[in-house]
């Protein structure tokens, strides 16, 4: 009875330490890009998303709460504290108190944890379903029930509505049901499989049409070998480390994952948790990969949030598995690590750039739109070159008294898909609603994505641009990393603005380009 007391008291130290971290500098930057795009899902108030789930819960969020960094980044917070409970049951459950607390305590301090629990994306209410379906299925084993199998079938389904990528991991739950644990589960798996197809048929149009618009190109790289090693590091000490301590990580997880898969193989009959944690870990890891090089590159380390408990279970287990003198070493190298990971992360410093784009540094846009809104002038207009900054902008200058008046969406037929969509940009200036742009070369679009820019009323290119008519046209551009350097598109449009117009006023604002042509005179 002493021993569970101190392990509660140890998992309350662990929550608490946690807490700190995530609520710590929580409203500090400016949303950004994806963040926003959190904002205008939750507005619109139809389901164009095959993952709605925290779209809706973001728009009740923001109805009783309203709208700011920290406000909308709280729920990120509860479910990734309440992923560290659940991981803790879980750990308990397959391995023991101490490999529980241990695997706890990196995920609370984990840099890769903490970024996605403090943004107002849906990655921590994933993780936390994900937790859950497995919490029920490793119940099953225990005691197999109806209630425990609706528990498994319902948290799956809400998994499946918050990410494509529960797929991979309901894939290891199959694996798991038909191979490790017997056939005597079919029956029941089989009862909940059907609800949750049943349940999921209204999303499917709308899944098999993210999969064949991003099949028609995106900015996702295809992966290779080298960056399944970059994963294992990301997703233990973040994206905010050093070469040297990625590579540190890297080769020390793939020792204990040896020593892991060494001792699941001796105790394979007598501890079959260790095969099933090593299962849903790597299977779909694996998945992801293969379908990646074979089909539609969807390979991305936050995708893959929903399989770091089973990590940090196998870590945790293997440091406990060593021998003394080798613990230390290894308790040591994994805790200076998290250390340089989590002050990089808080100051900022991103000296690796992500192999696969979508990791940037938060930098400000609050300046950069008081800049324009004290040098626009009535008949001006205003056009983007990245999205990078379009959307963060049309946020922060948008008409006060509602969150969701910078972004607005028109179905032009009866499918609610993104394919029969227009989506508009708006911003709130001097007092009017004024329209944003995308300004765009049709030629480096097309080269680099591999498909056309969407019809829809706000994209210009940049033979169209007389028909705005404007006085004076501001063209703001910048690259994802907002360095101050343009990206190929940006160079492009301004090469050919500087043809066109006359440039009347150039100034560079964290990051953000500002260049206002004069389009007469």
């Amino acid at each position: 009875m002493d021993q569970v007391k101190k392990g509660y008291r140890t998992l309350i130290v662990v929550l608490i330490a946690g807490l700190a971290l995530r609520v710590f500098r929580l409203g500090t930057h400016d949303f950004w890009h994806d963040e926003i795009c959190s904002i205008g899902f939750a507005g619109v108030g139809r389901l164009i998303d095959n993952q709605p789930l925290y779209y809706l819960f973001l728009r009740f969020w923001i109805k009783f709460f309203g709208v700011s960094e920290t406000v909308l980044r709280i729920p990120s917070v509860f479910f990734s504290i309440f992923s560290l409970v659940i991981l803790y049951a879980l750990g308990r459950r397959m391995f023991n108190e101490r490999v529980a607390l241990y695997a706890t305590a990196l995920m609370a301090v984990s840099p890769f944890q903490l970024w996605y629990a403090q943004e107002a994306r849906a990655y921590s209410m994933f993780l936390c379903f994900a937790l859950l379906s497995t919490l029920c299925l490793r119940q099953t084993l225990d005691k197999s029930s109806v209630r425990t199998w609706l528990g498994f079938g319902l948290f799956s389904l809400l998994g499946m509505l918050t990410s494509y990528f529960y797929v991979f991991i309901f894939a290891a739950h199959l694996t798991h049901i038909f191979f490790l644990r017997g056939w005597r589960s079919v029956l029941p798996f089989i009862l909940t499989l059907l609800l949750f197809f049943a349940a999921y048929l209204p999303f499917l149009e709308k899944a098999l049409f993210i999969f064949y618009y991003i099949s028609a190109g995106f900015w996702s790289e295809v992966p290779r070998l080298k960056h399944i090693g970059m994963t294992l590091s990301n997703l233990i000490v973040g994206y905010n480390s050093t070469i040297f301590i990625s590579t540190v990580i890297t080769a020390v997880s793939c020792i204990l994952l040896a020593i892991f898969a060494l001792v699941g193989f001796k105790e394979r009959k007598g501890h079959k948790d260790i095969l099933r944690c090593f299962f849903y870990f790597s299977l779909p890891l694996v998945l992801a990969f293969l379908f990646s090089r074979l089909f539609v590159p969807v390979y991305m380390d936050r995708g893959l949030i929903a399989i770091t408990p089973f990590y940090y279970l196998i870590i945790a287990f293997s440091i406990t598995s060593l021998r003394r003198v080798f613990r230390y070493l290894a308790v040591i190298a994994v805790c200076a690590s998290l250390v340089v990971g989590v002050v990089s992360y808080y100051c900022d410093w991103l000296s690796i750039p992500y192999w696969n784009g979508g990791i940037y540094i938060k930098r400000p846009v609050k300046p950069a739109v008081s800049f324009l809104k004290k040098n626009f002038s009535t008949g001006d207009s205003i056009a983007f070159t990245n999205n990078a900054a379009m959307l963060p902008f049309s946020f922060y200058a948008r008409e006060p008294s509602s969150p969701y008046s910078f972004y607005r969406v028109s179905f032009k037929g009866a499918s609610k898909t993104l394919s029969f969509m227009d989506q508009n940009f708006y911003s709130y200036i001097q007092g009017r609603e004024t329209p944003l742009y995308y300004l765009f070369d049709p030629a480096v679009l097309n080269r680099s994505i591999g498909r056309g820019v969407e019809p829809y009323q706000c994209n210009i290119r940049i033979q169209d641009v007389a028909s705005l008519k404007a006085k004076r046209i501001w063209v703001i551009c910048s690259t994802w990393e907002r360095d101050g350097r343009l990206d190929e598109n940006s160079e492009s449009v301004k090469k050919w603005m500087d043809k066109t117009y006359r440039l009347q006023m150039s100034r560079t604002i964290d990051g953000i380009v500002f260049l206002c042509y004069l389009t007469h005179g």
